[in-house]
């Protein structure tokens, strides 16, 4: 299994590709607040059994990082909630997004657990 970052404009290319070379790709992306556009219609054309889209299907879950929060409350509470006055930890951990991921990381990565989008692709690609 290869990991790669790719702008979400990019995905159909690498859909192309893969289509061509017959392998298997699980696209994993944010729902940008519209989990029927961005992920289901936008990739209409490219509907293939090599080929499959993963991303929260709650439009309030928008990105990773609030699946991230939501999926692990109490780490990230645990982590960001003390003196926090103005911002929730939401926010803070939207607000500074790679500190957020270190911390989480180096403090709570053994509690950590992935949104089920993540592990639904993980588990699909595997097989």
């Amino acid at each position: 299994m290869h990991v790669i970052s790719v702008d979400g404009t990019s995905f159909k290319r690498y859909f192309d590709l893969a289509k061509i070379l017959k392998i298997r790709v699980a696209a994993i992306r944010d729902n940008d607040g519209a989990y029927q556009k961005t992920c289901v219609d936008n990739y209409a054309d490219y509907i293939d059994p090599t080929i499959k889209i993963f991303a929260d299907p709650d439009d309030q879950r928008s990105i990773f990082e609030i699946c991230m929060c939501e999926d692990n409350k109490v780490a990230c509470e645990d982590l960001f909630a003390a003196g926090r006055k103005k911002l929730t930890v939401q926010q803070y951990m939207l607000d500074n997004k790679a500190e957020a991921a270190f911390q989480l990381l180096d403090k709570k990565a053994d509690v950590l657990v992935a949104p089920v989008y993540i592990q639904e692709a993980v588990a699909w690609i595997k097989q």
